[in-house]
């Protein structure tokens, strides 16, 4: 299978390189190969890299600096997300888009669930929110992956220090998860 990682050079699409290049041909794609604001880009490099696969980490995620420029936020976590989307529909590959546990407010004192009522508190978690609107609603083959960082591992590149609990909220999963695609 031929899975295409946007963002693979930050924490997450690095840990997702390194296990799903175990079992799949990985196509590491940053921001330098693709810019996902830019549909016209999206669909060029998409369209000659036919993955399977797209797995979307990547992300305005410096939540001082999406405070500072919503709309830049906006751009990469909304409308890059759309046009993910609208690329998954033409291209028919699926679309793995890894949002965060921020589109809730923190004020539940058990963990939280797929179903629960989001409420964000910043730019940044009110923009994810909104890129999984689009994935939710334009992709025929989308999901969402609510991602946590609280740890579970260690990542096994040397020199980086990586951490992540990965919760696979879209499939109802209440388990972690640090291992690709069987």
């Amino acid at each position: 299978m031929k899975v295409a990682i946007i963002g693979a050079n930050g924490q997450l699409g690095s840990d997702l390189s390194e296990v799903f290049s175990q079992k799949h041909e990985v196509i590491r794609l940053a921001h330098n190969d693709i810019d996902i604001v830019n549909a016209q880009q999206v669909f060029s490099v998409l369209g000659s890299v036919r993955p399977d696969v797209v797995l979307n980490t990547a992300a305005a995620h410096n939540v001082p600096k999406c405070e500072e420029d919503p709309m830049n936020a906006y751009l990469v976590n909304g409308v890059g997300s759309l046009n993910l989307a609208k690329a998954s529909n033409e291209f028919k590959f699926m679309l793995v888009h890894y949002s965060t546990d921020y589109v809730f407010d923190g004020a539940k004192a058990k963990p939280y669930f797929e179903d629960d009522k989001t409420n964000p508190l910043n730019v940044y978690a009110t923009t994810k929110l909104a890129g999984e609107g689009f994935i939710c609603n334009y992709s025929e083959r989308g999901y969402v992956i609510r991602v946590s960082g609280r740890p579970l591992r260690q990542s096994s590149l040397p020199g980086k220090r990586r951490e992540f609990y990965y919760h696979d909220g879209s499939l109802g999963k209440r388990e972690t998860r640090s291992e690709g695609c069987e």
